[in-house]
């Protein structure tokens, strides 16, 4: 099987707020979705066979604690993406 390698970048911005809201998270692998990994300009990941995840979490335009709103947001997905169960990750049409 031919691998797919993605070239991804994140970049936050600030929008003239003093500090930053946003959050992002990639996991190139979902057997190993506890890996945390840093993601800057122009990397190039593999998308494993079990796919990838990808998160993006906006913060609340301003308001107060939006970059922790945003964090609970990355956390609680890659939570619940944890407990894949291994019967899924080994069926390619569950995934």
């Amino acid at each position: 099987m031919s691998r797919i390698t993605f070239n991804v970048a994140a970049r936050c911005d600030k929008a003239g707020r003093s500090q930053n809201q946003d959050n992002f998270w990639i996991c190139p692998n979902l057997e190993k979705i506890d890996e945390l990994t840093s993601i800057g300009n122009d990397t190039d990941i593999e998308l494993s066979s079990k796919g990838a995840l990808m998160v993006v979490a906006d913060g609340m335009g301003g308001m107060k604690s939006g970059e922790k709103a945003s964090e609970f947001v990355v956390e609680g997905i890659k939570k619940q993406f944890s407990h894949i169960p291994e019967n899924i990750l080994n069926d390619d049409e569950a995934i």
